[in-house]
């Protein structure tokens, strides 16, 4: 019965776009994980600076609480630049598998933890993986998915880091602090272990000048399966469309400083640039990492990582 409706569905589950939208859900398993390493911050910060619920032998002040809030940026912003620079030297799939190694990081650094330095060394750790989801994950779905579909399929990148912080929520709200790490490494791992059933994606092969790999990616990508001759040449058309693209690309002139300063050029940075600056001086970054902590200054009826779970949820509510 599923096999059939999905047979006979639209959308993002015809037939044809069925391994694309298995590659783009996989990928976004590391965005989940990271989205549960952000919201495992907010209730854990709360137990660790109260003396009565402190699951470890050590306190943390509030200034320690501020570095371990800032050094996930930090950890993220020299991702930006880390991964956006290895992408093209090592392409998509080297990448994606180096964002899971940062996150196993993270959390075998949280459950051993001994002092307040290990548990920045996790939250830099976190920012990596963060800082390279940014980067990779809608790169790599942007080229392995058909036009038609790229767009609802790029949102799973914010559902599943949304949903992630829920679970992070819930699970440092409720769960034992060395009990969230046992539970949560599986999900890296397991997500490496999917990673190896997709190729390179058929863009970066044709940068390289693998002709037959990008093809045979390509036909993956696009679920051929050769049951006719017209499908065989509407399949073989595409991918002489996506070569010829990137032959003309190749042959384009190089991008220099100058291209930056036109006037297409400057409208398109400033309306990004006035987006993010709108997004960050809001404060809500730091008001999710602080959630329960505020709430617990207010001093609600409610218990402060109660409410901070019900944000998670307003947060996925808000992305549907």
């Amino acid at each position: 019965m599923l096999l059939n409706l999905c047979k006979n569905s639209q959308g993002v589950f015809r037939a044809e776009f069925r391994t694309q939208l298995l590659a783009a859900a996989s990928v976004t398993i590391i965005t989940f994980c990271h989205g549960i390493g952000l919201g495992w911050f907010a209730p854990m910060l709360f137990k660790l600076q109260t003396p009565a619920e402190s699951p470890l032998d050590f306190e943390v002040s509030v200034e320690q609480g501020s570095w371990m809030g800032a050094l996930v940026c930090l950890g993220s912003l020299l991702a930006n630049v880390f991964f956006g620079y290895l992408l093209d030297i090592v392409g998509r799939k080297a990448c994606i598998y180096c964002l899971a190694i940062p996150h196993i990081c993270f959390w075998c650094l949280v459950y051993f933890a001994q002092s307040i330095e290990y548990l920045y060394a996790a939250r830099f750790c976190g920012g990596m993986t963060g800082g390279g989801n940014y980067v990779v994950i809608p790169i790599f779905i942007g080229e392995v998915v058909d036009p038609a579909i790229r767009g609802r399929l790029t949102s799973l990148f914010t559902l599943t880091l949304n949903s992630g912080m829920l679970v992070g929520y819930t699970m440092s709200s409720n769960l034992p602090y060395h009990l969230i790490p046992l539970l949560v490494i599986s999900l890296p791992v397991l997500f490496l272990l999917i990673e190896t059933f997709f190729p390179e994606t058929p863009t970066y092969l044709l940068q390289r000048a693998q002709v037959e790999k990008a093809e045979k990616a390509f036909k993956f990508y696009q679920g051929h399966t050769a049951e006719s001759k017209q499908d065989i040449d509407k399949c073989n058309a595409k991918f002489s469309e996506l070569r010829d693209a990137m032959s003309q690309k190749s042959q384009a002139d190089v991008v220099t400083w100058r291209d930056f300063f036109s006037k297409r050029a400057i409208r398109a940075l400033s309306m990004g640039s006035m987006l993010i600056l709108i997004n960050v001086f809001t404060g809500s970054f730091a008001i999710l990492n602080y959630t329960s902590s505020i709430f617990g200054a207010v001093k609600t009826d409610i218990h402060p990582n109660t409410n901070t779970t019900i944000i998670g949820l307003v947060q996925i509510i808000g992305t549907i």
